[in-house]
């Protein structure tokens, strides 16, 4: 077991401990809370509403621009910028305005407005002409032309606030009350997972303001609910939120700023164990504009808070854990308390009749304490077993190549040589590079595949760790009687490919000049549009990179066989590599199989990479939309041809 198991009996009647904050002993149950709901005031329209854990109900994000002053044309760095928060991917299409603007001094401005752009630049401008100081400006909803739309890709949208002309010697313009409006799709699901909405049920505290002052308002739970992932594939995790019921709500909160963290564990035996190697520092938690749910009688708020979680990345056929976790107001009298919201009751009253996976867990007074059943016993007042409420979005990469079980060792460590074949680019210097590649073949019976997510295992000594990636095609050798990469590289033609994070893998031996060799998994994300066609056979070269000093260096980790006594155990064609480098290991220019490398005991080898890819383009940021499934032969429109150009590929055998 990864921890001790134990039932924590759940009592309502202790609501009221919790509502005074006392501090929870060791032998303290968590107490659960049902908060009256009826009678709730829901927030307006352009808020997630109904109490609701899933996509947003209104399609309006609302800025309060009260006090946003506006000093010069778009771009001007004087001019007021408010960054927004978005689920990732989501598509900005139109804007609304309901405020009022005035102007001080002269030169009366002949217009102002606000512009909308995302990370990448493009952008949406909105133009006013008031005709007097004050002015009041009614914009009603409005949609941009066709193909206006601007994508979220990363979820970020920034607001620039400006006048038509700079009139730096006078005093500018204010918005002086009022909102705007931005209108705004999101793909509406969970498509990753989706635990269930909240039920208004129940609740389970959990919130990290262990040292908040005075000692009798800490509150120190950490609770965590369990999902799967479906095998074969990757999945990529954009995006986490769910729904919490604050008790003693501060007055205000900062909004789309840090208000928590999320972490994110593997399972162990039915309970957390560690956590996500690379993450152990967790996800940042925020309350973004629109996360008021709901107000309900007594003051207490329900929220709406996500997390967005850029690289993360989490192998299907498994089980997780997730644990939202805020901190709420840390300083001096802080009291607000922040309840997990449960998900799956029908009616709200009556408790699921199961739930997905385990119970929520929880532990207590300290993060290194042990993780506890928590069982809602009827009995006790708290109506049964649940599930906590939360949605999990991003998307599913096959994985079309799977040689991820890198080559490792106990003992003394054996030489570099033996874990890996050189490959590292050392600060551009001719006499400092090294390429090594292994290949991976697309099935003929694909179509469109993007890459996703290629995992690269790579030694280094370098400081800082980084890698890039390269893609050769295949070619057959010249001389010889087999298939190697090409002499010049496919992708990328020009620049570099750098990998996106990275994980120390734990393993290290020293290397030359008292530095040391340590093990990495090098995740490469972005590709710039580069595609794999169906039938063809490319060659991955992963690399350490670093500047051009002598005891610079990188290694491509050989792939460790699973079984040991099976001699097969390689993919297609043996690793290849090639090397610039002076000394040992003798220069060798040209490609070779890793068994004809000038090294003492070389022996064919495939390296540790794995592969996982998409079947259409990633989300751009120009709005466009991803290809209709249902145009089978790409001509951009949806015909009987298609259906035609589908049996083809289904009787030639690629269904």
């Amino acid at each position: 077991m990864c921890a001790e198991r134990l039932i924590v009996v759940l009592l309502a009647g202790l609501a009221t401990a919790a509502a005074m904050g006392q501090v929870v002993e060791p032998d303290a149950p968590v107490q659960c809370r049902t908060f009256d709901h009826a009678g709730a005031v829901y927030a307006d329209a352009g808020h997630a509403g109904g109490g609701s854990a899933g996509p947003r109900t209104f399609p309006a994000r609302v800025v309060d621009v009260t006090g946003i002053n506006s000093v010069g044309v778009p771009g001007n760095a004087g001019n007021a910028v408010v960054s927004l928060l978005f689920a990732p991917g989501t598509k900005v299409w139109g804007h609304s305005a309901g405020a009022t603007f005035s102007f001080f001094g002269g030169p009366a401005n002949p217009g102002m407005g606000f512009r909308m752009r995302n990370s990448a630049g493009a952008q949406i401008t909105v133009n006013y002409a008031p005709a007097s100081s004050p002015s009041v400006i009614n914009d009603p909803p409005t949609k941009v032309a066709p193909g206006g739309e601007i994508t979220l890709h990363d979820g970020r949208l920034f607001i620039e606030f400006f006048e038509a002309v700079d009139d730096l010697a006078n005093a500018d313009g204010t918005w002086t009350s009022g909102t705007i409006g931005v209108l705004f799709e999101d793909s509406g699901e969970c498509c990753v997972w989706d635990n269930g909405a909240y039920d208004q049920r129940t609740s389970i505290p959990s919130q990290d303001a262990c040292t908040r002052q005075p000692p009798t308002n800490r509150v120190c739970v950490f609770a965590a609910d369990d999902f799967y992932l479906e095998p074969p594939y990757v999945h990529r995790i954009d995006w986490l939120e769910a729904v919490f019921v604050v008790q003693n709500p501060a007055p205000a909160y900062n909004y789309d700023a840090p208000i928590g963290k999320v972490f994110v564990y593997k399972d162990c035996e039915g309970q957390p164990g560690m956590l996500v190697p690379g993450y152990e520092s967790g996800f940042d938690l925020f309350l973004p504009r629109d996360g008021l749910v709901a107000t309900l009688p007594g003051g207490s708020k329900v929220f709406r808070v996500v997390a967005p979680t850029a690289d993360l990345f989490l192998d299907g056929g498994k089980a997780y854990w997730v644990s939202f976790v805020p901190t709420g107001v840390t300083s001096q009298g802080g009291s607000d308390i922040w309840y997990w919201g449960s998900a799956g009751s029908a009616d709200g009253v009556t408790p699921p009749p199961y739930v997905k996976g385990s119970v929520p867990h929880v532990k207590q007074n300290d993060p290194a304490n042990p993780w506890q059943i928590v069982c809602f016993d009827p009995a006790a007042g708290c109506g049964g077993c649940t599930d906590l409420n939360f949605c999990i979005r991003g998307e599913r990469c096959k994985i079309i190549y799977d040689a991820a079980d890198f080559r490792t060792f106990t003992g003394t460590p054996p030489p570099i040589t033996a874990l890996g074949a050189r490959s590292i680019n050392a600060g551009g210097i001719t006499t400092q590079q090294a390429r090594a590649a292994d290949d991976v073949t697309v099935s003929p019976c694909e179509t469109d595949l993007y890459p996703c997510l290629v995992e690269a295992y790579v030694w280094t000594n370098c400081v800082p760790p980084r890698a890039q990636l390269e893609i050769y095609e295949t070619q057959c050798d010249p001389v010889g009687n087999f298939a190697r990469p090409q002499d010049n590289r496919l992708f990328p033609v020009t620049g570099t490919i750098n990998d996106t994070s990275r994980v120390d893998l734990g393993f290290s031996r020293p290397g030359p000049g008292g530095t040391t060799f340590r093990l990495f998994c090098f995740r490469f994300t972005e590709f710039s549009g580069f595609q794999f066609e169906a039938g063809k056979t490319y060659w991955i070269s992963a690399l350490a990179t670093g500047g051009g000093t002598p005891t610079n260096d990188g290694y491509f980790a050989f792939r460790e066989p699973r079984c040991p006594e099976d001699e097969c155990y390689r993919t297609g064609n043996p690793g290849f590599a090639r090397s610039n480098f002076d000394g040992t290991p003798t220069i060798y220019r040209n490609w070779l199989s890793t068994g004809l490398l000038p090294i003492a005991g070389a022996q064919e080898e495939d390296f540790a990479v794995r592969v996982a890819v998409r079947h259409a383009p990633p989300t751009v940021t120009s709005g466009a939309l991803a290809r209709c499934v249902a145009d089978f032969d790409r001509s951009g429109q949806v015909t009987v041809s298609d259906i035609f150009a589908f049996l083809s590929e289904w009787f030639s055998g690629c269904p």
